[in-house]
């Protein structure tokens, strides 16, 4: 269960996060029967996926409303909206890929911390050797992301 499921009792999905890590298809909408099936996950197709998301949402689709129960733990307003989740590094690149003036196709964001991530937007797909993805609708709708990075930055900067 994601975050935004506890605030909002929403069982929705995150597309950011089912392409970018669980193999869903963002271009078609849908998951991939054949490969479930295929890899012994037959069980997770059925009832329309109900088990890893028949319903997903785009980025910054509201995905509902804080209820009662977590705005009085919390401390916030009851009813606040609520957005669908994003991958961390892929909230850093959305604010870095829209703030820049050539628009965000074909800038690249690094976001940096524990790990570093590379990740740019194209209007078209390119499939690059050793460059995780592309993945359709993962950060932009229309727009597909190519991820890639060093997963031992922090501890490099111990160095």
């Amino acid at each position: 269960m994601v975050l935004y499921s506890h605030l909002t009792l929403c069982a929705d999905r995150s597309l950011c996060s089912l392409v970018c890590k669980w193999t869903y298809d963002g271009k078609k909408h849908s998951w991939d029967s054949k490969f479930l099936s295929d890899i012994g996950l037959e069980d997770l197709t059925r009832d329309d996926f109900r088990k890893i998301g028949s319903i997903v949402l785009p980025p910054g689709s509201v995905c509902g409303h804080v209820t009662a129960e977590a705005a009085q733990q919390l401390g916030v307003p009851q009813g606040t909206p609520v957005a669908s989740s994003l991958i961390d590094a892929h909230a850093g690149a959305l604010s870095l890929l829209t703030a820049s003036r050539e628009g965000p196709a074909g800038t690249l964001a690094v976001i940096s911390g524990t790990s570093s991530c590379h990740l740019i937007c194209s209007e078209s797909r390119h499939d690059v050797p050793g460059v995780w993805g592309p993945y359709y609708g993962a950060l932009l709708p229309g727009q597909w992301l190519a991820e890639a990075g060093q997963s031992a930055t922090g501890a490099l900067c111990d160095h």
